[in-house]
Formats: C-alpha cells, sequence, structure tokens
C-alpha cells in the first residue's frame, strides 16, 4: 500500500508540473499577443506623427552640411539636411550618392530617440551625373522603433518579422550610419 501512495504521489506531482508548463506556455503566448497588439497601436501612432510632420506647413531647413565622399561614406558623396523641431519631433534628411544610385535615408527622432526611418533607393540606368539617366528601380523601406527597439520593418513589398535577418541587418546599418555620419553633425 505504501508503494502505491508512493507512485500516486509521483503521478499527481508530474500532473501539476505538466499543467504547469502548459499554463506558463499558454500565458506566455498572451503576452505575445498583447505585445503584437500594442506594437501596431504605436506604430499607428508613428505613423500618425510622420504624417503630421510631413505635412506640417514651418518645417524648414535650418541646416544644411554637403558630405564629401568620405564623411558621406558613399562614393559620390551626400548631404544632411536637419529640419525644425516640431512639436518634440525633429527629422533628418541624409541623402547619399553613389555612382549609379542614390539614397535618401530620413531619420525622425523624438525625445532624442530615433522613432522611424525611411530609406528610398534608387538605381539608375546610366551613371546619375549623365543628363539622360533614368530610374530604373526604387525601393522604400520603413523602420519603426519604440524604446530603442525595431517594432515593425518594411522591406518595399512586405513587413518582415523583426527578428529576422533581413530586419536586424538593414536597421542595424542605418542606425550605424545615423551614429557614424548624422550624430556628429547634430551638435556642432
Amino acid at each position: 500500500m505504501e508503494n502505491v501512495c508512493k507512485i500516486y504521489g509521483n503521478y499527481i506531482k508530474y500532473i501539476n508540473f505538466v499543467l504547469l508548463v502548459f499554463s506558463l506556455a499558454l500565458f506566455s503566448g498572451c503576452v505575445v499577443r498583447n505585445n503584437g497588439f500594442e506594437d501596431e497601436m504605436v506604430v499607428k501612432e508613428i505613423e500618425s506623427e510622420v504624417v503630421s510632420y510631413d505635412n506640417e506647413n514651418s518645417v524648414l531647413p535650418f541646416k544644411e552640411i554637403a558630405l564629401d565622399p568620405d564623411a558621406a561614406k558613399a562614393s559620390e558623396g551626400g548631404s544632411i539636411t536637419l529640419f525644425n523641431d516640431v512639436s518634440g519631433t525633429m527629422m533628418v534628411d541624409l541623402e547619399l550618392f553613389g555612382a549609379i544610385g542614390n539614397n535618401k535615408i530620413t531619420y525622425y527622432i523624438k525625445n532624442s530617440k530615433i522613432i522611424f526611418i525611411r530609406s528610398i533607393s534608387n538605381m539608375y540606368d546610366l551613371p546619375i551625373t549623365m543628363e539622360n539617366s533614368q530610374i530604373v528601380s526604387s525601393t522604400t523601406e520603413k523602420f519603426y522603433f519604440f524604446n530603442d527597439s525595431l517594432i515593425k520593418y518594411y522591406d518595399g513589398q512586405k513587413d518582415v518579422d523583426v527578428t529576422e535577418s533581413e530586419a536586424v541587418e538593414n536597421s542595424a546599418m542605418l542606425l550605424n550610419l545615423y551614429n557614424d555620419v548624422v550624430n556628429k553633425f547634430l551638435h556642432e
């Protein structure tokens, strides 16, 4: 009888353990879905701020800086345009020129943190300095940030999971470019 009680007691402990693991898995799934919902709310708020900022009539450049190829980290140089701070949001345009393409990266900064990046890449059929060069492809990528974390990435065709290597690498490249090129000119 004593052995039966031991076996039954161990069986109950096993069942409790399985129920605990199942409950934790179920709870964590709810948390992930809730964060996804919260992220979508933050994305909508960021989009609203970006549209509002882009449509603001009083947004005028207050500083423009020409960059040589070394400073721009681009073969043909580039430029930075800083725009007035409107309601706590600042916009920085970084335009980079290559032999047969250009990239315009717009950073939106709120409370000293990047909240949104839009990167428009254009490729040309001929060197862009030639008179008849035409755009043969154009891609617009969008990156949404909350508390210094990427929460949404659009690759020009579709949303991509922010944990995918494409999202991680592309956002890291643009953040490094911001730190290496733009950030030093913000404080001049």
